[in-house]
């Protein structure tokens, strides 16, 4: 284990590097981390200057993603946003 988060530690640093040769940079408040598993949390990703912040859930194109892999939040947002457009169509 200790081994895969030194190499994601590395891609990361590396990755850094890359995008400043081109006048690109890493957003800390921006860019999120999740783990889909079991086990405790990883060591912390450290990115700008700063640790990468883990999340228990984001939305990816529209769908909420779960880092335990429920797909009740991902289901209920969709049927609320379903909802949402038929009371509009209502009011025609």
């Amino acid at each position: 284990m200790e081994e895969e988060e030194n190499v994601c530690h590395e891609m990361t640093t590396k990755l850094e590097k890359q995008i400043a040769q081109v006048g690109l940079n890493i957003s800390r408040e921006k860019t999120k981390a999740m783990g889909i598993t079991q086990r405790s949390l990883p060591q912390p990703i450290i990115i700008a200057q700063g640790n990468m912040e883990y999340v228990e859930r984001f939305t990816y194109l529209g769908s909420v993603i779960s880092s335990d892999g429920d797909v009740e939040a991902d289901i209920s947002t969709r049927l609320a946003k379903a909802a949402a457009v038929f009371r509009r169509l209502d009011n025609m």
